[in-house]
């Protein structure tokens, strides 16, 4: 703890007493030594209500947000401030926080608690740069979310996670100028980026909906989870033939389905390796499609009206919905299996 004035004072003054006395030494040396034990026992007593405020600071509260920058060592915590403006719902879900941040190459620790079983993770910078996750890597950054553009707008920098209500999810993130960094991809390689970056002005928007998606970005997903493995489902070709065909090799590559139109529903079966999926939906990435399990009969879903793409992977690569994991995937195919693809009305 630093001296105060009234401190410096009391030492000088201390150190005056007696000069004229030499027979009160002894006396004089107890009373020095008694006031210094007071004043570390003092100052002990400050220093631990002032981290007990500390850890309070920190913790999430179970009805709200924090959003705290951690920065290790002398550089001093910078704050997000709020976003106001920006829709209260998205896709069925609500607004639970948007934060800004005005520095670049330092550290936030963002948490929020959800409020239902999907939560919707936008992220948005004012300049061009990205957005990154310590130990995961970027997960992007799109155009600034406005009243007029809405932050779901799917222009990059958007993701779905699996949530429980109630449960805070603390992540880890900071922002750059530059493009998707190929050597920051995990907790070292951010920290060692981070401690020799320069800090930068730049701003850099996190926006979190949560609840019950209602989205057809989120349908596959939620009938996935409920049935993740081989099964027999209504057919929906029973009766119809399909609108397209599609067949390949599991090799990365971003397919065309539909250019435009009304909601279809899908029809992808994997074999010899073929593992999993992701799809694009008007520019929108949707979580990791497990076909591997269902050879046999396939996997079935429901895509709404808009531009569609798929790309499938192989199983040597690891299912992921990073928009940065899934670039790596493509520049550097590991081909595997066939898939077929059949689309009907």
């Amino acid at each position: 703890m630093s001296p105060s004035m009234r401190d410096l004072r009391a030492v000088m003054e201390d150190a005056g007493d007696g000069m004229d006395h030499p027979a009160d030494r002894l006396d004089l040396v107890r009373r020095r030594v008694g006031r210094s034990r007071r004043r570390r026992l003092a100052a002990g007593a400050a220093a631990v209500a002032l981290g007990v405020g500390a850890v309070f600071a920190f913790l999430p509260s179970s009805e709200g947000t924090t959003s705290q920058f951690v920065q290790p060592g002398p550089t001093p915590p910078l704050s997000g401030r709020p976003v106001t403006g920006l829709p209260e719902s998205a896709e069925g879900m609500r607004l639970v926080t948007a934060v800004k941040y005005d520095v670049l190459n330092r550290p936030a620790h963002l948490t929020f608690t959800p409020t239902g079983p999907t939560s919707l993770i936008i992220f948005r910078c004012d300049q061009p740069g990205a957005v990154y996750q310590r130990g995961v890597g970027a997960v992007g950054c799109g155009s600034p979310p406005t009243p007029d553009t809405p932050p779901t707008e799917p222009n990059g920098g958007s993701s779905y996670h699996d949530t429980t209500a109630g449960v805070p999810v603390s992540m880890d993130l900071f922002a750059t100028g530059e493009g998707v960094r190929s050597d920051i991809s995990d907790a070292d390689s951010a920290d060692r980026y981070l401690a020799g970056a320069a800090r930068e002005n730049g701003g850099w928007t996190v926006a979190v909906y949560s609840g019950t998606c209602t989205s057809p970005h989120c349908q596959s997903v939620e009938e996935f989870k409920e049935h993740p493995g081989p099964r027999e489902p209504e057919d929906p070709a029973a009766g119809r033939e399909p609108l397209s065909t599609r067949t390949g090799t599991a090799d990365s590559r971003r397919t065309p389905v539909r250019t435009e139109g009304h909601g279809v529903d899908l029809h992808l079966v994997c074999a010899e390796g073929a593992a999993w999926a992701v799809t694009w939906l008007d520019g929108r990435i949707s979580r990791p499609i497990p076909c591997e399990a269902a050879e046999s009969s396939g996997v079935h879903w429901s895509a709404g009206p808009g531009r569609l793409e798929i790309a499938v992977f192989p199983a040597s690569a690891n299912p992921t919905a990073n928009k940065a994991a899934i670039a790596r995937l493509m520049k550097h195919p590991d081909p595997m299996g066939a898939w077929t693809l059949k689309v009907y009305e």
